[in-house]
């Protein structure tokens, strides 16, 4: 039931969209009540029309979720004056209240990834300074296929001390190229 969404909840999905390679990540805050409100949220999104970053989820986002675990998130996103920039809608079923396969579905695009249940909130000086594996696999702004993978150690305040990623862009390939910045 909506009841069954409570709390932060992290999601990621992939896909095509009319410009080509779409990519979105984001949060919402889920009531857990009957009435499947989305309370606040931010969202990500990547195609080649260009990126949306730290987008605010509009209150007329919410959800809903059959008896068998299946929901459907209609997620509005607002440009900070209540603007409605976008509608995303994404598919979903529950394996747990913790986590869920989602899907896109809507006129303009499809994709699929994951949500989560964030336990709790994370500073930089609660995350380890042990090393860290990824593994990234999507397209660029041309549409060009590109994948990294590569392994990093970041200090408690997110500066990575070391680290190296083999890129793949478009069958061109570079191995161990040296990572810097920070998380």
């Amino acid at each position: 039931t909506n009841s069954s969404l409570n709390g932060t909840y992290t999601f990621s999905v992939a896909g095509s969209d009319s410009a080509g390679i779409f990519t979105m990540a984001g949060s919402f805050v889920a009531c857990g009540c009957s009435q499947g409100t989305i309370s606040s949220g931010t969202v990500d999104i990547m195609n080649p029309s260009g990126p949306i970053t730290g987008a605010s989820l509009d209150s007329k986002s919410g959800y809903s979720i059959s008896s068998d675990g299946r929901g459907l998130a209609r997620l509005f996103v607002a440009n900070g004056t209540s603007v409605i920039l976008s509608e995303f809608d994404i598919a979903f079923v529950l394996t747990s209240s913790s986590h869920g396969f989602v899907i896109r579905f809507d006129s303009n695009g499809t994709g699929s990834g994951s949500m989560d249940l964030q336990s709790g909130s994370l500073t930089q000086t609660a995350l380890t300074a042990s090393p860290y594996a990824f593994l990234l696999s999507g397209g660029d702004l041309n549409n060009a296929a590109m994948s990294m993978a590569g392994a990093f150690t970041r200090d408690s305040s997110g500066t990575i001390t070391s680290g190296v990623a083999d890129l793949n862009a478009d069958g061109a390939s570079s191995a161990q190229l040296p990572l810097s910045g920070s998380v």
